[in-house]
């Protein structure tokens, strides 16, 4: 009798030794990034020594993000002390009202502890996502997920972003969350529009880049999402009354007068400044180049996906062309918001590992191997400064939404959804009918 092994169909056996070396190539890309970012950054060649300082300078208190939102807070709940200008929207500081009940400390870490299980959340919410548009039947695609899911998840929470978020007790992932949330609704009940718009505006509401998003939203329902939008956004901007609500106003606008200009910051505007601290004087006209690349990829990207017609993949890639967006066009983003980047390389590495267990293509491996590459850049500290033009991040950002859009306009092999059972959950397509 011959071995089960032999009788088995070439294409099955070539499916299994692929599934391996993902396997393989995740550990050992996974292991690689953490040494190079997490140890071998520790090495002072200059001293001859080890540096185990933390790779940004801590404030104090510690937290104090966390603290700044916390106190305003009691200050409006209470009103024990005068009111300090608003940094955060009205809905944020409701949302924090919790941690007020406890001591401070003990609500810091309790606050680390949400950080760091919904960044594992996050990770697992995000490939699964992908995995329910891009391989719905599970089989051989699907089943790289839990490795995507677990070195998503370790990029996450070993990146120096996490460990500043953690350290100035910002709350990026939060939103994030929400928005993970959103899009499973936009998916799976996708007549649900005022929990799609309730999810997206909490997430606009704790930071304001989410709103973004809602372009998912009035792409599903057109008209019929202007009322929910408009209500549910009044309520949260004005939860605590129209006072704070134009204060916020003006400390929005007076945050965007200026940028906070270090290493530290990938946006745009101060990746910018920082080449000219570099370089030299430069040309506005590069400076207008860094904040319209991402907007023009995110244009481009979604009228060519509006143009094909709502679908689950859809609003999978207008998630994906629009994080990068959310992350480098404010003045003002700290490498700590680069925890929202993570899902969007989850997704892309299960997009294109499942593409590759599937078919074994060459060119969905070598864009998983290119997102990789990518993540292990985002991850890395953004010193020791002489290493300008790999520690800011803004350059690694703008070239994942450029492999994002590539993926939308040259759809990698195999990374094409498998067809799904029709009805209001079905996950590959969505019917474009009104509500």
């Amino acid at each position: 009798m011959e071995p089960q092994a032999d009788s088995q169909p070439p294409s099955v056996s070539g499916s299994a030794r692929r599934r391996r070396g993902v396997h393989a190539l995740l550990l050992l890309s996974v292991l690689t990034i953490y040494f190079l970012n997490n140890l071998v950054t520790k090495l002072d060649y200059s001293r001859d020594e080890w540096r185990f300082t933390a790779p940004f300078t801590p404030l104090t208190p510690m937290g104090v993000d966390f603290h700044l939102t916390l106190h305003r807070a009691e200050d409006l709940l209470l009103k024990t002390h005068p009111l300090e200008p608003a940094m955060y929207p009205p809905f944020a500081h409701m949302f924090f009202l919790p941690f007020a009940l406890i001591p401070y400390r003990a609500a810091y870490i309790g606050h680390i502890v949400l950080l760091f299980a919904c960044n594992i959340a996050a990770a697992v919410m995000a490939v699964r996502l992908a995995g329910h548009v891009y391989a719905p039947g599970g089989g051989r695609g699907g089943a790289v997920g839990p490795a995507v899911i677990a070195a998503t998840a370790v990029l996450a929470i070993t990146s120096c972003g996490f460990m500043l978020s953690i350290e100035r007790g910002n709350y990026d992932i939060y939103p994030a969350v929400l928005m993970l949330m959103a899009l499973w609704v936009l998916i799976e009940q996708p007549r649900r529009v005022w929990v799609q718009v309730a999810l997206i505006s909490m997430a606009a509401h704790l930071k304001i880049y989410p709103v973004l998003l809602l372009s998912a939203v009035v792409w599903r329902h057109r008209w019929r999402s202007v009322l929910p939008i408009v209500a549910v956004n009044a309520a949260l901007f004005l939860v605590w009354g129209p006072h704070e609500a134009a204060g916020c106003v003006r400390a929005a606008f007076e945050g965007m007068q200026g940028t906070c200009v270090w290493m530290g910051n990938h946006s745009a505007m101060s990746f910018f400044e920082r080449v000219v601290d570099r370089v030299g004087p430069a040309p506005r006209v590069i400076e207008w180049a860094c904040i319209c690349i991402p907007l023009l990829l995110w244009v481009s990207g979604a009228a060519l996906l509006v143009r094909r017609g709502y679908s689950g993949r859809g609003v999978i890639e207008l998630f994906l062309l629009s994080v990068p967006v959310m992350s480098v066009l404010p003045s003002t983003s700290h490498d700590y918001k680069l925890v929202i980047v993570y899902p969007v390389i989850g997704m892309l590495l299960f997009i294109f590992l499942s593409a590759y267990a599937r078919t074994g293509g060459r060119g969905a491996l070598v864009r998983a191997v290119l997102t990789l590459v990518l993540a292990g850049f985002i991850g890395k500290p953004a010193f020791p400064a002489p290493l300008f033009w790999v520690n800011n991040k803004y350059p690694f950002v703008v070239i994942l939404q450029m492999l994002v859009f590539a993926q939308i306009v040259w759809p990698e092999p195999g990374s094409a959804p498998e067809s799904a059972a029709g009805g209001e959950g079905a996950l590959a397509s969505v019917s474009r009918e009104a509500p």
